[in-house]
């Protein structure tokens, strides 16, 4: 019989990408990687040490995407994959997933117009010229 062990579980359909758990996480055992238009959610379960009690990143996700369970001890590294989206100006990546801007749209009731991704940059930019305010 295999030996289990409690640890977190992020859910695929439910997480955006946003790094809200990787920026928290004191162990390093979720963290981030971008390369150009693609970013990488990693989780690497032998660093959980269940933050000594309750994780931290279950209760700094917007989105509830991370849960307790119980697994196997010989469970490997979990990589989540999303689109970054390109930047409206420019076409740099701007660090937002693409599920993330879904989500944005749906709380704003579907007015995709009212959203315009942009770089750090170009809001910098925006902003200097008084068209976009914070």
């Amino acid at each position: 019989m295999e030996e289990v062990l409690r640890s977190i579980s992020i859910d695929p359909e439910k997480c955006t990408g946003c790094c809200a758990c990787a920026l928290k996480c004191p162990k390093e055992a979720i963290y981030v990687q971008d390369e150009g238009f693609l970013r990488k959610l990693i989780f690497e379960p032998q660093k959980c040490d269940f933050c000594l009690g309750i994780p931290v990143c279950i209760s700094i996700c917007p989105e509830n995407a991370i849960e307790v369970v119980e697994r196997p001890l010989s469970t490997g590294t979990v990589e989540l994959e999303f689109e970054i989206m390109p930047c409206a100006e420019c076409g740099k990546p701007t660090g937002i997933t693409k599920k993330e801007i879904l989500r944005v749209i749906k709380k704003l009731g579907g007015r995709s117009k009212e959203y315009v991704p942009l770089c750090k940059d170009c809001r910098i930019l925006k902003s200097a010229e008084g068209a976009y305010e914070w």
